[in-house]
């Protein structure tokens, strides 16, 4: 064989590797995004929950891959963004009257899960889908001590 044929060969099967890589990577992002949509169908119900409970708040979504959270007391937002490139979820509170004290906000990373799944982790810790939307939501919806 010559070094042609080496070359060849050698660069042949380096692209084959890379567009496995790549197909990989895709599906770990359609993985992902649906992780996100269960995140936000979760988020929905659960605020529909409490509105009807007599909770005044409100879900927004601003595109497909953020969503806005109101409460009308303490007028506390979350404000909360997937990146499936980056394998995040960031989620962020801000007051809409200047006086009010916001928690801090913070992300989950989005790692495969098997081969067929994609799981939301929050400091190392995996944890459920239900577990996340209450680390959003308890701050925002029930602010203040936990009562005993």
């Amino acid at each position: 064989m010559g070094w042609i044929q080496k070359l060849f060969e050698r660069r042949m099967h380096s692209d084959d590797r890379m567009q496995a890589k790549n197909t990989a990577q895709i599906s770990f992002e359609t993985l992902a995004g649906q992780k996100w949509q269960e995140l936000v169908t979760g988020l929905k119900h659960d605020v529909d929950e409490y509105r009807s409970l007599g909770g005044g708040a409100s879900l927004s979504e601003d595109s497909d891959l953020s969503c806005r959270i109101t409460s009308a007391k303490p007028s506390v937002t979350a404000l909360i963004v997937a990146d499936p490139v980056a394998h995040t979820v960031q989620y962020t509170f801000t007051s809409e009257a200047g006086e009010t004290a916001v928690p801090e906000g913070g992300f989950f990373s989005l790692r495969r899960s098997g081969s067929n799944g994609a799981e939301l982790y929050s400091a190392d810790q995996r944890i459920s889908t239900e577990q996340a939307r209450r680390i959003i939501l308890e701050p925002l919806l029930f602010p203040g001590p936990r009562p005993i």
